[in-house]
């Protein structure tokens, strides 16, 4: 009778004469095919890459005070487009936490915001005076009454986001927006 063992090693030496003995790397991580963010998503953002831009002309809809961008994620260099799944966070004015206006953008990928910023879902978040995190309005547009909700062609978001960020895969912020385009 043949052991377990013996079995175990003579068909390691098939495999070896075949080249296929050595087990390969495990297959490189791939970004999701589609991502849907939530309020948890976006916990702890201050704590990723951030790009401070002063206080810069408002856009529409925005309080006057500086601003900072979070990344969840960099581009690597070269790359054209960020992946599924990337978050950015914009976080405007400079008082209490829950005082600040805060938006954010999120690669959810597909063809989800076709006629806009390709991939992207635009938020409105607000913070507790904890730091929580919750989602005050998401979507393709913000609604009609809210600080971005404006009849501008595409929405607000992407009304600048398409135009301004054409070669940039609709990111804006140096050091953030994708150059391999």
């Amino acid at each position: 009778m043949t052991s377990p063992r013996a079995v175990a090693l003579s068909l390691a030496g098939a495999l070896a004469a075949c080249g296929g003995a050595e087990p390969s790397d495990p297959p490189a991580a791939q970004a999701p095919a589609s991502f849907v963010a939530f309020a948890r998503d976006f916990e702890g953002f201050e704590s990723w890459a951030a790009f401070p831009l002063g206080p810069g002309t408002p856009a529409v809809g925005e309080i006057e005070g500086p601003r900072t961008v979070f990344a969840s994620r960099l581009p690597a260099p070269g790359e054209a487009a960020l992946p599924v799944g990337t978050k950015l966070v914009k976080v405007i004015g400079d008082g209490p936490v829950e005082t600040r206006q805060v938006f954010a953008m999120a690669k959810r990928g597909g063809d989800y915001n076709a006629f806009g910023a390709k991939g992207w879902e635009w938020f409105e978040l607000t913070r507790d005076a904890r730091g929580a995190v919750s989602v005050d309005w998401r979507g393709v547009s913000p609604p009609d009454g809210t600080a971005y909700g404006t009849n501008l062609r595409g929405g607000a978001c992407n009304e600048c986001h398409v135009e301004q960020g054409a070669a940039t895969d609709a990111v804006l912020t140096p050091g953030v927006a994708p150059t391999g385009r």
